[in-house]
C-alpha cells in the first residue's frame, strides 16, 4: 500500500481482488487518497459499475495511451501504471447512467 494512505474503513489490502476491472480514460488519472467525481455513460462501463456496486465496489483506473482511438471498442493501449479505487458514492440515473465518486486507494500495475 502507498505510504500515508489509509485503506477504506473496514477494508484491508487482502480484501482487494488481484484483478480489477479497468476504467480507461484519455485525460483523467486517479491518485491515492484523492476523490474523483465521474459521470459514466457508455453501456459497457455502466455494466462494469453495476457489477462493482454489487460486489466490492473496487475498480482500476488507467490512462489511455496515444492511438487509443484505433481500438477503443476492443482493448485500447493503456499506460502500465494505474490506481485502484473504491466507489464511495453512487447515483444511478433513470436512463442507466451513473454519477459516482471514486476514492483512490493505491498505485497498481495493470496486467494483460
Amino acid at each position: 500500500m502507498t505510504p500515508g494512505v489509509e485503506p477504506v474503513i473496514g477494508m484491508q489490502r487482502s480484501d482487494m481482488s488481484e484483478f480489477l476491472p479497468l476504467f480507461p480514460l484519455p485525460t483523467t488519472v486517479l491518485f491515492p487518497n484523492v476523490f474523483l467525481p465521474l459521470h459514466v455513460f457508455e453501456p459497457r462501463y455502466r455494466d462494469m459499475m453495476a457489477d462493482a456496486l454489487t460486489g466490492d465496489r473496487l475498480i482500476g483506473m488507467v490512462l489511455l495511451r496515444e492511438g487509443w482511438q484505433r481500438d477503443y471498442e476492443g482493448r485500447p493501449p493503456v499506460y502500465q501504471i494505474g490506481c485502484s479505487g473504491v466507489i464511495t458514492h453512487a447515483e444511478k440515473l433513470a436512463d442507466g447512467r451513473y454519477n459516482l465518486v471514486l476514492r483512490g486507494l493505491e498505485v497498481r500495475t495493470p496486467r494483460a
